[in-house]
């Protein structure tokens, strides 16, 4: 039996969100670990960005140059990534039945206010399942426990 579209999407989309919580926990521990705080503890229950602020300001204190740097890269990249992610999980997801070719966007307001709207593409969700699992290693590579 062929997979449709829909499927295909619903099932990157689950793999996704696995895969974003092995990345918020990498985070976590990173975290934890540059603060000194039980890697068990209450650090990893704060928002991504939380850890990631936590972790820039610690590497700043306790890293040489060129290792806050490459941190401050990949923790960058897991920003963006962690955007994405939030288009997809917390975006109304919209679709269109008229027309040519059905539409398939989410839509979000930030808190800023700011409206965001993304075409949602089984290709996106792919690369972004692909991205969030190779920036967990890249964030276990930088901490030694590859």
């Amino acid at each position: 039996m062929l997979e449709s579209d829909d499927d295909m999407l619903f099932r990157l989309l689950g793999l996704m969100v696995v895969q974003a919580g092995y990345l918020e926990c990498a985070v976590g521990e990173l975290a934890a670990e540059l603060t000194g705080e039980d890697r068990e503890g209450p650090i990893l229950s704060k928002a991504p960005s939380q850890n990631i602020a936590t972790c820039k300001a610690e590497a700043v204190r306790q890293e040489t140059p060129e290792r806050c740097s490459a941190l401050g890269a990949i923790l960058d990249k897991c920003t963006a990534a962690f955007e994405r992610r939030h288009q997809y999980v917390h975006g109304h997801w919209i679709y269109t039945i008229g027309g040519a070719v059905p539409k398939r966007n989410t839509w979000r307001v930030r808190r800023n206010g700011d409206v965001l709207e993304k075409a949602i593409s089984a290709e996106d969700l792919q690369e972004l399942v692909d991205t969030i699992s190779h920036l967990s290693g890249e964030v276990y590579h930088w901490m030694g426990e590859d």
